[in-house]
Formats: C-alpha cells, structure tokens, sequence
C-alpha cells in the first residue's frame, strides 16, 4: 500500500524514480495531532512532508522531506514529492543501485464500513 500513493492516481506521483519502486512514509512527528493543530493554528504555519524509501523491494535508503509554509497554497505532492523525486534519482545513479525487478503493484484502500465488513470479513478492518 505504501508503493500506491506514488502510482498514477495517487497524491506522491511526482515522487516517482522511472525504473524505481518507490513505497511512501508520512514522517511520524512528536505531538498528538490535537495540539500539533493547535501549534499550527497558533503560529500561522503549514508543514508538507513526503519520506520515500527506495527501492521499495530492496530498500536502499530513505529521504524525509519537511518544508515549511510552501508558497502558494501548495501540498507535499506539489513542493516535497518532486524534491525526493530529484534526490531519489541522483542517489540511485550515485550509488550504482539497479533498477527495481518487478513493477508496482496497486494495493486499493478499503474503507471499513459494514458493507466491506460484510464482504470482506472482519479480519480485513
């Protein structure tokens, strides 16, 4: 599922390496998301991330991208992922890291709700 965000359709497209599987992380950062909100709010200011981990079927390396207040009302797929696409590619060409094997596969979310419970089973959400 993390390879996914980065495949056609997904919001970490512009992250992709050609050649590469890719898989993406949303850094973890320290705070309880209530009051992370509350800090945000309090000094007017927005954090895009992206963290890829490449080859995601070998990993080799990981970048964690942080930018603070994007210009223009951008998000992480627009500011961040197209930065860890430009650092991705030079280090798997500065590393000699060969190309991924197999491409991507796309992994759908499912949305736990009584109807996929009743499909899928429990076990599933």
């Amino acid at each position: 599922m993390l390879e996914s965000t980065i495949l056609p359709g997904g919001t970490g497209v512009k992250a992709a390496i050609p050649g590469y599987r890719v898989a993406r992380q949303r850094p973890a950062l320290r705070s309880s998301p209530t009051r992370l909100e509350a800090v945000r709010t309090a000094i007017r200011c927005h954090w895009d991330t992206f963290a890829g981990i490449a080859p995601a079927d070998n990993p080799q390396f990981v970048v964690a991208i942080m930018i603070d207040n994007p210009a223009h009302g951008l998000h992480g797929g627009d500011v961040a992922a197209p930065l860890y696409n430009q650092i991705g590619a030079y280090y798997v060409q500065r590393a000699r890291i060969s190309p991924s094997g197999a491409p991507s596969v796309h992994v759908p979310l499912l949305i736990c709700d009584a109807s996929t419970r009743d499909l899928y089973g429990s076990s599933v959400c």
